[in-house]
């Protein structure tokens, strides 16, 4: 039995080493590649404003995002949790100076003096007393600096979710802005295949009555207005419930008044910004 069992560890032993040769580390030859401090972008355009919707040079939209971050209700309740946060940072940043508090009080008091049984003078005395108290806590475990360095963090969480609600808030200005814009584009391109197909409907209409067409054409020409048509609701509404996104995202009533004035043609897209980390650094990468 004892031999049996040498065997056995023996075998397994044999078996274990070639497991343990595959995971030798083994020395690379290949020279390690220092890492830059700061990467540079291979697309060779300029970098994206902070406004970054000013370079779109349309006086419209600037003045949109301008009224949407000054108005819009998203926007003010984060700058008041910005000004909440502040508050209480403050208050307890306070906590590590000593603290003194006064009370005042105001008392009277009316003696009766009486001789033979029969009043003969009040005398009568105010007293206003003052007590002052201080205290001081001694932040032996730290706990005072923990609870201000807490609030200085929720102060930096407040400003980056305000930076972070003004940049969604611009894009959507801007994404609702263009769709508005593309949606009158496609209306005014309606109005004019109506206009054109209804002075070909009047040809046919015209060919069919000398005889040079037939009724299949007309009732088809007929059929292609009538489509045309049924679409400027549609075009109408996406228009209507555009410019109601729009009035809620710069702070007022919807269906009071169009926000956006009208304008012809979209404007024209702007260079594109930096590429960022080129794809050559991927071959740098050790793995």
């Amino acid at each position: 039995m004892r031999r049996c069992r040498s065997v056995d560890l023996l075998v397994a032993i044999v078996l274990a080493a070639p497991a343990c040769a595959v995971h030798q580390v083994k020395d690379d030859p290949k020279p390690l590649v220092a890492v830059p401090a700061g990467f540079q972008s291979g697309g060779g355009a300029v970098a994206a404003p902070l406004r970054w919707w000013t370079s779109f040079g349309d006086a419209s939209l600037n003045g949109l995002v301008d009224q949407a971050l000054s108005g819009n209700f998203d926007l003010k309740r984060a700058a008041a949790r910005l000004g909440m946060a502040t508050a209480a940072a403050a208050q307890q940043g306070a906590a590590v100076w000593p603290q003194l508090s006064a009370e005042v009080g105001v008392s009277a008091a009316r003696n009766n003096i009486y001789v033979n049984k029969q009043l003969n003078f009040t005398n009568t005395t105010t007293s206003v007393p003052l007590m002052l108290t201080a205290s001081y806590e001694v932040d032996l475990w730290g706990r005072v600096s923990s609870v201000r360095k807490a609030a200085g963090l929720d102060v930096a969480a407040s400003v980056e979710d305000r930076d972070a609600m003004a940049m969604m808030i611009s894009a959507q200005v801007a994404e609702t802005w263009f769709a508005l814009l593309e949606q009158r584009a496609s209306k005014a391109l309606l109005l004019e295949q109506i206009v054109q197909a209804e002075q070909l409907l009047e040809l046919v209409q015209l060919r069919f009555s000398v005889g040079q067409s037939n009724v299949v054409a007309v009732l088809q020409q007929r059929q292609q207005v009538v489509g045309l048509r049924a679409q400027l609701p549609l075009i109408e509404a996406g228009i209507s419930t555009l410019g109601h996104q729009l009035s809620v995202l710069l702070g007022r009533a919807p269906g009071v008044a169009s926000p956006a004035p009208e304008l012809a043609t979209l404007p024209k897209p702007t260079p594109l910004p930096k590429a960022g980390v080129p794809a050559e650094v991927l071959k740098r990468r050790p793995d």
